[in-house]
């Protein structure tokens, strides 16, 4: 394919790394816990170009509340869950292209002052519940 019908982004990933990564992202949380932090520069995955924005490359997230050991730690992490990843240079949305900046094979949903109704529900995974103190 061409243009900007040549859109993807896709990853495989080994569920079994999933608990050593949460237990290193409940680290992270700790430290930064209780603050809403800015989402406009990281990578997004939402499929339109203005906020609200909803899913973000879960690598450069990470990287943005860690120092560098952590971020190496986190980065170790990440590759023992995700086998396999690739994505096209430009994500298609309806309202254009913009280039992928960041992609590590996973996203994170990132709780935001304003998204009120997504928080609560995201509150209740238990995802979140693994990566927040227990």
């Amino acid at each position: 394919m061409e243009g900007d019908k040549r859109s993807a982004t896709i990853s495989i990933i080994k569920t079994a790394g999933l608990s050593n990564l949460a237990n290193l992202i409940r680290q992270i949380n700790t430290e930064t816990s209780g603050s809403f932090l800015p989402v406009g520069n990281l990578q997004n995955y939402d499929g339109v170009l203005k906020a609200p924005f909803y899913f973000f490359d879960f690598a450069q997230y990470y990287q943005s509340l860690s120092d560098e050991n952590t971020y190496n730690a986190l980065q170790e992490c990440i590759s023992q869950c995700v086998v396999y990843k690739r994505n096209t240079p430009f994500y298609a949305t309806e309202e254009g292209t913009f280039p992928i900046t960041a992609f590590s094979g996973m996203t994170t949903f990132i709780m935001q002052r304003e998204l009120n109704d997504l928080n609560e529900e995201y509150t209740k995974l238990q995802w979140y519940k693994d990566i927040n103190t227990h």
